[in-house]
C-alpha cells in the first residue's frame, strides 16, 4: 500500500484538483478519491493495531462506578442509578427481593465485538461508620448480556446497608 497523504496534503490536492469553476479531468478527480481511500485504509490499519494491542493488554478497557444509595430493590424497574466513568447507563432491573439489587450497565462501544470480557469489582461503603459495622454484602456477580451491556447483582447477607459505590473495571478475557 502506498504511503498515504496527510490531511493537509489531501486538502491541498482537493483545493488544486477540485477548484471552483475548473474543468478537472477524470484523472485529477481519481487522484483525490485515491488519496482519500489510501488515508482511510491507513487509519483502518492503525485501528486494527490498537485493537490488537488492547486485546492482549492487562489494563482495563473501560472503568466506571455505579452508586447505590441503599441495597434494596425498591426502585422501579428502569430507574437510572448514579454512574461515572465510561458507562453510558446504569438502570435497575427486575425486583428479586428486599435484600438484593440487580442493574444493567451500558458500555460506550461494543467490546471489540466480543462477549469475551470480565468485570472486576471493588466496593466502597458510603458511611461514616467503620466498614466492619456495615452489613455483610456478598460478592457482586455479573452476566454478559451483549457486546455493549452487562448485568450486576448484589445481595445483602444481614444488617442494614449504607449506600455503596461499586467501582468496576472491564478487562478483555484473553485466556
Amino acid at each position: 500500500m502506498p504511503q498515504a497523504l496527510t490531511p493537509a496534503q489531501i486538502r491541498l490536492l482537493i483545493a488544486t484538483n477540485l477548484a471552483d469553476a475548473s474543468n478537472i479531468t477524470a484523472a485529477e478527480h481519481r487522484a483525490v478519491e485515491e488519496a482519500l481511500i489510501d488515508y482511510s485504509e491507513e487509519i483502518d490499519v492503525a485501528l486494527d493495531t490498537v485493537n490488537a494491542v488492547l486485546s492482549e493488554a492487562k489494563v482495563p478497557v473501560y472503568i466506571g462506578m455505579v452508586q447505590i444509595n441503599a441495597l434494596t430493590n425498591t426502585n422501579p424497574v428502569g430507574t437510572d442509578l448514579i454512574r461515572a466513568g465510561n458507562f453510558t447507563y446504569a438502570k435497575t432491573e427486575a425486583s428479586v427481593g428486599s435484600d438484593t439489587i440487580q442493574f444493567r450497565v451500558g458500555l460506550p462501544t461494543p467490546f471489540m465485538n466480543s462477549l469475551n470480557y470480565t468485570v472486576v469489582f471493588t466496593m466502597e461503603i458510603n458511611s461514616s461508620n467503620p466498614p466492619y459495622q456495615s452489613a455483610h454484602i456478598l460478592s457482586p456477580v455479573f452476566r454478559i448480556n451483549s457486546v455493549s451491556e452487562f448485568s450486576v447483582g448484589l445481595k445483602r447477607e444481614n444488617g442494614s446497608t449504607p449506600g455503596i459505590k461499586l467501582h468496576m473495571e472491564i478487562y478483555n478475557r484473553n485466556y
